[in-house]
């Protein structure tokens, strides 16, 4: 996670009430998801993304967002990925993304706030926390290692699938 405030907390038997929930995987009930497409004019991608859905839809309400803490997930860092880098840039420069964000934020009124936690509240009944010292499933280990060979079968590829012919 780029951000400390969506790194899973010691307790992880809660959901954080926050201000701010990352693009790396949110999870959006289908009316609030719409509403956001709605004004989404598709010229972002990945940067500042987070910043814009968090706009529209009352990021500074508290209870609007949460993170739970019981979920999980592995997102490395870019020098931990093949190559060094995130996949991403591979399909626009981060300078790039960062200036498409910049002109989005000036069109649509885009405000960035200070991540903040509001409060929390214990899981839902029914969900578990998972133990402090309890191994990553093992689909989740078979998942990330078929993730590592994809990512290094991307990395080996040509840019442009015409230059391979």
């Amino acid at each position: 996670m780029s951000y400390p405030l969506t790194a899973a907390a010691e307790n992880r038997a809660q959901v954080r009430l926050t201000s701010f929930v990352e693009v790396t995987c949110p999870l959006f009930r289908r009316e609030e998801l719409e509403r956001f497409l709605a004004v989404f004019d598709g010229t972002l991608s990945g940067w500042g993304l987070d910043l814009w859905f968090g706009h529209v839809l009352g990021a500074d309400i508290p209870g609007r967002f949460g993170v739970i803490d019981a979920v999980t997930v592995c997102n490395p860092h870019d020098r931990q990925k093949p190559g060094g880098y995130r996949e991403i840039s591979q399909l626009r420069p981060d300078a790039e993304r960062v200036q498409e964000y910049l002109r989005a934020e000036q069109a649509h009124g885009i405000r960035q706030r200070p991540a903040r936690v509001f409060g929390s509240l214990p899981l839902p009944c029914g969900l578990h926390a998972p133990k402090a010292d309890a191994p990553p499933p093992r689909a989740a280990l078979r998942r990330h290692a078929a993730d590592a060979r994809l990512f290094a079968a991307f990395e080996r590829s040509p840019a442009d699938p015409s230059a391979a012919a």
